[in-house]
């Protein structure tokens, strides 16, 4: 089994469009991590689709072969459109595919909210917006 990791989606969604919304400022992202060949020894998020990538921060490991838990520290700083997705890599060498395999894929969908930020090949739209109250202090 390649090497998978999976993000929780963050923010509110939206039911007609499966979009999520974000207050804009720091938001946490954070999931599982797992691989069948080999431990799990980088997670990798993007906010742009797949153009730029980041090193999120892992959690320590309990069991060679079980999922490790990752966390990432996004700065939704400013108003607009993101396209999430995250990336394992694991002590072999493997590292996630960019492309599902298609009957895969629709297997993966039909058990999880497709579109919820789970690999590139499936990411999440999150839109980050400055609240009302933004800027007030409790």
């Amino acid at each position: 089994m390649q090497p998978r990791a999976l993000m929780v989606p963050p923010g509110i969604p939206d039911f007609n469009t499966r979009e999520r919304t974000v207050p804009a400022g720091p938001c946490l992202l954070q999931g599982r991590a797992w691989s069948g060949w080999a431990p799990v020894t980088r997670v990798e998020v993007s906010t742009d689709g797949g153009e730029t990538w980041a090193d999120a921060e892992l959690e320590p490991l309990d069991s060679r072969w079980g999922w490790r838990g990752w966390r990432f520290e996004w700065a939704a700083d400013e108003p607009g459109e993101y396209v999430l997705c995250c990336r394992a890599h694991d002590e072999a060498g493997n590292v996630q595919p960019d492309e599902a395999d298609l009957e895969r894929r629709r297997l993966f969908e039909q058990c999880t909210a497709a579109g919820s930020g789970h690999g590139p090949d499936s990411p999440a739209t999150i839109r980050a917006r400055r609240s009302s109250s933004a800027g007030k202090s409790n």
